[in-house]
């Protein structure tokens, strides 16, 4: 009688990891400055953006592309700086910064007080003042957007531009 030995393996059952690591990807209201594509693996996400919140894998390549910048404002951000591969350290910031535009006034002979010699397009609305000067009476101002004297002139908030006006 031979005794047998019987081995039986058993199944061997391998399990694989999957981790998949995300970021949170989130674009501030950019409206006030402009508009921008966002690109992830080449593929455009988003045009227009006012807001923009969304989980986005590790790994995955984004891109910022047309960015339009409204008037009044200048983009100080290295746009070479906007593409890249999201990892859980990616921050993507656009640096803006306001546009300081002049006011001159000419006042044949007149004089102003307290008047705005320069603004940005975030400045609030103001009021040219009323020059004086003796003997005459103040009839308006011409010159920017201005073809017939105008007595009171405002500035509204959001204009942009260098202006010029001349006493009446």
């Amino acid at each position: 009688v031979v005794f047998g030995r019987y081995i039986v393996e058993s199944e061997k059952t391998q399990f694989a990891s999957i981790n998949i690591k995300t970021c949170n990807f989130k674009i501030n209201d950019f409206s006030k400055y402009g508009k921008l594509d966002l690109y992830f693996d080449n593929e455009k996400v988003a045009s227009s953006i006012s807001k923009f919140n969304k989980t986005i894998t590790t790994g995955t390549t984004y891109e910022v592309k047309n960015i339009q910048v409204n008037n009044g404002y200048i983009l100080e951000t290295d746009i070479n700086s906007l593409k890249g591969t999201i990892n859980s350290g990616t921050e993507i910031n656009l640096k803006f910064k306001t546009i300081s535009y002049d006011i001159s006034y000419n006042l044949n002979g007149g004089t102003i007080s307290n008047q705005n010699k320069n603004y940005t397009v975030e400045s609030e609305n103001f009021t040219l003042p009323i020059p004086t000067k003796d003997g005459f009476t103040f009839t308006g101002w011409t010159g920017t957007d201005l073809n017939t004297p105008t007595i009171n002139v405002t500035i509204p908030k959001g204009s942009y531009g260098n202006k010029s006006y001349t006493a009446n």
